[in-house]
């Protein structure tokens, strides 16, 4: 049985394989000239399956093959979207954290615009409200956390400085203006204390600690925000040593 060649689009790219069989014969040209929508729908469905799969089994205990069954997309699609599973991963993470990312530098930038000089307070506000609001509304969001610790550690470095990287420098940066008496390194340190206060709010229940008869009623995770913001934002701005 003979190969048919790839089909060419317009622009010069194959289209992508689509449907039973689809490594060995062409996308009917009808097809192809609806693409735009098909490959978002085809991208969207991957995402989808890979989120499900990673967040209920792990990264590396799930398989390509595994995916596109979930998907319902052969594997010659998924490589062709996305390459491969590390880079599966890092689209599951920048769809559901590159919105909070971008909202944290408006509110920076925002902040930075204003005549008046910006509080700690105002900083640490913009840094942990977009994801502390949208993991109210997106229950996927505290998963993106667990996916990214389960990385082996160079992996997830790896990860963490192409998705939050110029949000840390940025935050950092504006941070160190307001604390100018603080080391640099001493402020970049606290920074990564709060967000490991602000993964901890979002992610584990209040009551974690408290025992059953002194259980405090249910309190939505954005109710939590001006308490986290006045503890992170003063330990931010404790002196350098401590207390002794």
């Amino acid at each position: 049985m003979t190969r048919a060649p790839a089909q060419t689009s317009a622009g010069g790219r194959s289209e992508p394989p689509s449907g039973p069989g689809s490594e060995a014969r062409s996308e009917p040209r009808s097809e192809a000239r609806s693409e735009p929508r098909s490959e978002r729908g085809t991208k969207e469905r991957i995402l989808d399956a890979a989120e499900r799969l990673f967040s209920s089994q792990g990264v590396a205990a799930t398989s390509i093959r595994a995916i596109t069954a979930e998907a319902g997309v052969n594997v010659a699609a998924v490589h062709y979207h996305y390459g491969g599973r590390d880079e599966l991963l890092r689209a599951v993470l920048q769809r559901r954290l590159g919105a909070v990312n971008e909202e944290r530098l408006r509110q920076l930038d925002a902040l930075l615009e204003r005549p008046e000089r910006p509080r700690v307070e105002d900083v640490v506000h913009a840094f942990l409200a977009p994801a502390l609001l949208s993991s109210a509304e997106d229950e996927s969001l505290p998963r993106m956390a667990d996916l990214l610790l389960a990385e082996p550690p160079s992996r997830a470095r790896e990860l963490a400085m192409e998705i939050f990287g110029e949000v840390f420098e940025r935050f950092a940066g504006a941070l160190q203006t307001l604390l100018p008496e603080l080391p640099p390194a001493l402020v970049r340190e606290r920074l990564r204390f709060a967000i490991g206060s602000m993964i901890h709010a979002i992610h584990a229940p209040r009551d974690l600690l408290e025992p059953e008869s002194s259980t405090p009623p249910h309190v939505e995770v954005k109710e939590v925000l001006p308490a986290l913001t006045d503890f992170v934002s003063a330990g931010l701005r404790a002196p350098e040593g401590g207390t002794p």
